[in-house]
């Protein structure tokens, strides 16, 4: 299913500058969510290489999408925080998903549509749970 959306989402960005921001997005959307978030705690929690994640970066410091920053108190530590690019862009990028999903859900009764929350719901309490577990 979400391979299938990517795909939906794709088409519908063609030409467009998402879609060259679209491996980058799981980053973004981190650092949005964390500010100040550490490159291995982002590496972690993205489940990817520390080196890639580190080569990614770059390019979103290049991009004027996200900046690092010395740590306060520890200077060996680096902190990512998003720029005001990195926000509109993220904002953008949430724009547009949220456009493809609407116009991918259109042909849908309310029942369906229904059925299909209440199945992502419980799915989301599951996964809660899981993750309540883990701990």
């Amino acid at each position: 299913m979400q391979r299938a959306l990517r795909d939906e989402y794709f088409r519908q960005a063609k030409g467009t500058a998402l879609t060259r921001l679209f491996p980058y997005m799981p980053l973004l959307r981190e650092v949005a969510r964390q500010p100040g978030i550490t490159v291995n705690e982002l590496a972690r929690l993205s489940h990817l290489p520390k080196s890639y994640v580190s080569v990614m970066l770059v390019r979103l410091v290049e991009l004027d999408l996200i900046r690092k920053e010395a740590d306060e108190r520890d200077s060996r530590l680096v902190r990512l925080r998003m720029t005001p690019e990195g926000r509109r862009r993220t904002r953008s990028w949430r724009a547009a998903n949220r456009r493809t999903l609407i116009r991918t859900l259109q042909p849908l009764s309310q029942d369906q549509l229904a059925l299909i929350v209440g199945g992502l719901k419980q799915l989301l309490a599951v996964l809660q749970q899981h993750e309540r577990d883990a701990c």
